[in-house]
């Protein structure tokens, strides 16, 4: 059961390894690294083969948003896009769950993308635009198009102002706030669209340039 007094717990590097054996169809990797904490938490695991096991933080993505990912990447790779990919567990899923403290995390486990670390010249942020453009122009199946969670303005503005919102809501000293909050989000949401339509733009002229 889900704990109330617990937002977000950091895995020790034993029980990532444990867990991983448990799911995936390897042994218990000889040693685990955490690199990052935040929206998820990545650790690299030691195999035959460079892995990364990314740990998502509870009620952000749900199970099934993270197997669309997965999905969405492998049908990308499947195109020709040049992105990493996540295993399959032992069940034949993607998506693996985490019993934690606060409640199910979504887990995917990917295998390392190669390349090289990317630098502040224009060869690196041109190779960069191309692939982001490829990537846009990957057509996906209409099953996993409908339904892959998007991190639209919906997403990104409008409902953590909501819940924020409901959250401070009988506290008077933030009443004068609310006011300004809904015409400040709907500023951000003219401003994202308009950069969202100018991306895709640079996307397809990226992708017919030769």
């Amino acid at each position: 059961m889900a704990s109330e007094l617990v937002v977000q717990t950091t895995l020790l590097a034993r029980a990532v390894a444990e867990f991983s054996a448990t799911v995936y169809p390897f042994e218990v990797p000889e040693r685990v690294r955490l690199v990052s904490r935040g929206f998820n938490d990545v650790y690299e695991l030691e195999t035959p083969e460079r892995l990364f096991l990314r740990i998502g933080r509870q009620a952000r993505r749900t199970l099934r948003d993270a197997e669309l990912e997965a999905q969405a990447l492998a049908e990308a790779q499947a195109a020709g896009a040049p992105v990493a990919v996540a295993l399959r567990g032992c069940d034949g899923r993607f998506a693996q769950r985490l019993q934690a403290p606060e409640g199910d995390r979504a887990v995917l486990l990917f295998v390392a993308a190669p390349g090289s670390v990317p630098e502040d010249i224009p060869e690196h942020a041109y190779a960069q635009g191309r692939t982001l453009a490829r990537l846009h122009e990957t057509v996906l199946t209409s099953s996993t198009a409908a339904n892959l969670r998007r991190l639209d303005i919906e997403v990104l503005v409008n409902q953590p102002i909501a819940w924020a919102s409901e959250q401070l809501r009988d506290r008077r000293t933030w009443r004068p706030a609310f006011a300004t909050w809904r015409p400040a989000s709907a500023a951000i949401s003219r401003r994202c669209r308009r950069t969202s339509a100018s991306v895709c733009v640079m996307a397809t002229a990226m992708a017919t340039t030769p």
